[in-house]
């Protein structure tokens, strides 16, 4: 006899279900996340509750257990899960031509060499003066290295880079080389006070992305887009109440609609906004989200479930946590879903952890994932069920992962100053790659990005 603790609407109930759990879990309930504590096989631990009915009909219990499917799978017998093992490059499936590397004063491109080896191309430096342009590493041999700065937001459209660094947004070719520079104009006419910034922070940019049409930017609370060659063609404020807007600290493009996290000062918004026509940018959906001290880490998606997942953090006395929000797109119209947490992370006094947590996710869809539990590390692919589990482990790893970036079937991150390329082509993922960025002069690397080749039309 397995046992279920179930709060829904502060009332608590025991459950009983046979041959149906392998594990019992205490579930708590809070408006559209739902939280995993602890786990308790102990039944006198479970009666002796002060606020546990001991009660309660067979025909209630099995209508709570009809409603909650996924609260049984997250109670579901696990599968062992395989080392992540080596193996050769699938010559059908090609790497990425070139890798765009941050480092800490600039960055460094580097190429697949007709040996099949990542060398460097070229390395620029990234002035910390904005008014400064960007010059060639190679330059300033014999010379001492001016004040440099480690880019944060990066994006590519095509042979193009594009960097930003207080409100300077440049343009670079690939060869590194500086070809256009613009800065970001604030809205002069605006009424709208700016919620959750300071002046140090008003500076500089929060987030920056890109698709095949254009650039896309948050800065003083609002949205901006640009095009290729930097002129501003759209700009939306991110209004969230009456005279107030906040700035998105995380742009996610997809499919011709940015998603966008706001993640500074409580209340905390999601926006997303169509820009599928470039000048005719608008919002679709704006939506609070509710929580205690959180923030909202990283986002991704999922075409099979049609489902945006939000990942936030939280802490309080207690100790901290992690939980997914998700919404569900149903055409054009967006609804957050009340459904179980697929992932839970929670710390108590002591330093005693219960759940799985996230340490990093790709914005690539089908995202993946770097889930930990307990002291084990597991490579994971967003793969939603009818259950309510949203990643499934195809591979266990014994290193870090601070970066993580997939493309094109292949996952590339970053462990310390080392890379290491998978590949998630067939149904057992394995590491085809290791390259020493310390070697290819790639020092204090912060991330490392896939660079597409343009693909060149008849």
């Amino acid at each position: 006899m397995t046992h279920l603790w179930l709060v829904i609407k502060k009332r608590c109930v025991i459950a009983q279900r046979q041959k149906s759990l392998d594990a019992a879990y205490i579930a708590g309930r809070i408006g559209n996340r739902a939280i995993i504590t602890t786990s308790l096989r102990d039944e006198d631990e479970l009666f002796n509750h002060e606020t546990l009915e001991r009660k309660i009909e067979m025909k209630r219990i099995a209508l709570l257990l009809a409603i909650l499917p996924a609260c049984v799978a997250l109670a579901a017998p696990k599968k062992a899960v395989p080392a992540l093992a080596k193996g050769e490059i699938n010559q059908k499936h090609k790497l990425c031509p070139r890798l765009l590397v941050t480092t800490s004063n600039g960055l460094v491109s580097l190429k697949l060499n007709d040996k099949g080896v990542y060398v460097k191309d070229a390395q620029a430096v990234v002035p910390r003066d904005a008014d400064k342009p960007v010059f060639d590493f190679g330059a300033t041999r014999g010379e001492p290295l001016p004040r440099a700065v480690h880019v944060q937001h990066v994006a590519m459209i095509g042979d193009y880079v594009y960097i930003q660094h207080e409100g300077v947004i440049r343009k670079l070719d690939s060869a590194l080389k500086e070809v256009a520079r613009v800065k970001i104009k604030e809205k002069d006419d605006s009424t709208m006070k700016l919620v959750g910034a300071g002046k140090a922070s008003s500076k500089g940019t929060d987030s920056m992305a890109a698709d095949v049409n254009g650039l896309y930017v948050s800065y003083g609370g609002d949205f901006i887009c640009y095009d290729v060659d930097l002129k501003e063609v759209a700009r939306i404020e991110l209004e969230v109440s009456a005279g107030k807007k906040k700035n998105a600290h995380d742009i996610l493009v997809h499919n011709g609609t940015a998603f966008l996290l706001d993640n500074v000062m409580y209340p905390i918004y999601v926006f997303t906004v169509d820009v599928s026509k470039l000048a005719e940018a608008k919002i679709v959906h704006r939506t609070e989200l509710q929580g205690i001290n959180h923030h909202l880490v990283s986002q991704w998606l999922s075409d099979k479930s049609s489902c945006w997942y939000i990942l936030s953090s939280s802490s309080h006395r207690g100790g901290r946590n992690q939980e997914v929000n998700y919404a569900r797109f149903d055409g054009k119209k967006l609804k957050f879903i009340e459904a179980e947490s697929p992932s839970w992370f929670w710390s108590r006094r002591g330093g005693e952890t219960k759940g799985t947590s996230v340490l990093a996710v790709t914005k690539s869809v089908p995202a993946w994932a770097v889930l930990k539990e307990k002291n084990n590390q597991f490579l994971a692919k967003c793969d939603p069920d009818k259950e309510g589990n949203v990643f499934v482990n195809a591979a266990s790893i014994n290193f870090r992962v601070s970066q993580m970036h997939g493309f094109d079937g292949y996952l590339y991150c970053l462990s310390g100053s080392t890379l290491k390329i998978i590949s998630t082509h067939d149904t057992k993922v394995k590491q085809v790659m290791e390259v020493n960025l310390t070697k290819l002069g790639c020092s204090g690397a912060g991330d490392v990005l896939p660079w597409p080749a343009v693909k060149k039309t008849k």
